[in-house]
C-alpha cells in the first residue's frame, strides 16, 4: 500500500490507495477507484461516476452541489456482482466547469453486500 498504481486482478480499471491525512475522521482507507453508480435524488434516476470508495463511503461526480445530511439510495455494479446501499451526503462541492463532487457516508449497507464490496476491495488492493 504504498500508493503506486495497481491493476486490479479481473478489472480493467486501475486503483491507487489514496492516503489518509492526519486529521481525517475517515475510519476506512479509500481507493481511487471509478465505478458506474446508479442513485436516485428528487424522484430521478440518475447516472455516475466514483472517485474513490471504501468500505465507510464514497466520493461521486455530479451536475450540481447536493444538500448536506441527504439520504441516498445507490446501485454500484462490482464485477458480477450488484450492490444496494443507502448513504448520506457529508459535503459537496462545486467546481466553476458546472461539475461537483460530493462526498458519501454509508449509513444502510447489508452483510451480503458488505462482504462483496470488501471481496472487491480486497481485489483492488493488490
Amino acid at each position: 500500500m504504498n500508493g503506486k498504481q495497481r491493476t486490479m486482478k479481473g478489472f480493467s480499471e486501475n486503483s491507487e490507495l489514496i492516503p489518509k491525512r492526519e486529521h481525517e475522521k475517515r475510519a476506512y482507507s479509500r481507493y481511487k477507484v471509478h465505478k458506474i453508480v446508479t442513485y436516485t435524488h428528487r424522484g430521478k434516476k440518475l447516472l455516475t461516476v466514483t472517485v474513490d470508495l471504501g468500505m465507510g463511503g464514497m466520493k461521486i461526480k455530479t451536475h450540481y452541489t447536493l444538500p448536506k445530511n441527504e439520504r441516498l439510495k445507490f446501485k454500484m455494479v462490482l464485477g458480477n456482482n450488484s450492490i444496494f446501499l443507502e448513504g448520506r451526503v457529508v459535503y459537496s462541492e462545486s467546481f466553476s466547469n458546472e461539475q461537483s463532487v460530493s462526498a458519501i457516508q454509508f449509513i444502510e449497507l447489508s452483510a451480503e453486500n458488505s462482504t462483496l464490496l470488501q471481496k472487491y476491495l480486497v481485489i483492488t488492493d493488490r
